[in-house]
């Protein structure tokens, strides 16, 4: 839904787009040459390169295998690979033209690397470790409430509190916050996986900064005292709110040394009044704020594609 928004605003300005699905173009022949290397056939369409003025990336390509299915699992296997690496020969596109380039999301996207960059352009961040080791856990948890998340879009096998042997896949969510309760643990459930542990912030508030090129739009949740993580609650209430301009700076700088041009961040007002950013999402969801702002997340994508 996110990427048809685009599209239908593109459409409104009259700006041609070719819109690259897994599920609708892998179905129809697809060719990249070599020997003309202007040539791209994408759903027996030809596409001129050197016309481009800019990609959106809305990632899509778990959703690949529903393109081959049924099929044995590793024939299924082989062909998403290569599909996969196929796509990666769209990244010849100059890395300008991007709204991101894969390279820099999947750079931005790993929690330890980002995370440090934003301490370093000055950002409170709040103190995590990721460790494989029990007795680490608990020295870091020592006095403090602690946060588990998984480092990757992996299933961990932590759910509902606790280390599970056979982890229910269906009713996991990835990408959710789980209080970690190190009492709860035993040595012998913890496999040698790392995991990602954040120290939790009492917060009294809680931002959605989208940011696209300059333009920075920020949305504050209205959310329950006990609130562990905003995910977790559909029909959450958003009202327009704004940061420190110091804040904002310091957000365009770490946009700028991940060389990202969209992302969304989490942050966080502590009850000192502090402002934490706890997540970083490089292909965040927007969709549901865009009407807030009067459609004008939607509207600054399309201008950058222009």
């Amino acid at each position: 839904m996110h990427a048809d928004c685009i599209v239908s605003g593109l459409n409104d300005v009259g700006v041609p787009i070719i819109r690259l699905s897994p599920i609708d173009n892998f179905s129809e022949p697809f060719f990249l040459s070599s020997v003309k290397s202007e040539l791209l056939i994408i759903g027996g369409s030809r596409v001129d390169v050197s016309n481009v003025t800019g990609v959106y990336c809305r990632v899509a390509l778990e959703r690949l295998s529903e393109s081959f299915s049924p099929r044995d699992a590793l024939e299924r296997h082989s062909i998403e690979e290569e599909a996969s690496a196929w796509l990666c020969g769209l990244l010849s596109i100059s890395s300008y033209f991007w709204v991101n380039n894969p390279r820099y999301e999947i750079w931005a996207d790993n929690k330890q690397f980002s995370l440090m960059i934003a301490s370093r352009v000055g950002l409170c961040v709040p103190d995590f470790i990721i460790t494989n080791s029990l007795s680490r856990a608990k020295h870091f948890s020592e006095g403090k409430q602690v946060v588990i998340k998984s480092i990757s879009d992996t299933s961990l096998a932590f759910q509902r509190g606790k280390f599970l042997e056979v982890p229910d896949f269906n009713s996991f969510d990835a990408i959710g916050t789980s209080l970690f309760k190190v009492e709860e643990i035993s040595p012998e459930a913890v496999d040698g996986t790392p995991f990602f542990l954040q120290a939790y912030v009492e917060r009294i508030e809680e931002f959605r900064v989208t940011i696209i090129d300059e333009s920075i739009f920020v949305a504050k949740a209205i959310l329950s005292p006990n609130q562990i993580d905003i995910k977790d609650v559909v029909g959450l209430t958003y009202e327009k709110s704004d940061i420190a301009s110091d804040d904002k700076n310091m957000l365009l700088k770490l946009m700028q040394q991940l060389g990202l041009r969209f992302c969304t961040f989490d942050l966080v007002r502590a009850k000192m009044g502090e402002i934490y950013l706890v997540d970083i999402n490089p292909s965040g969801n927007w969709l549901w704020l865009n009407p807030l702002f009067d459609g004008r997340i939607a509207n600054e994508i399309v201008s950058g594609l222009r």
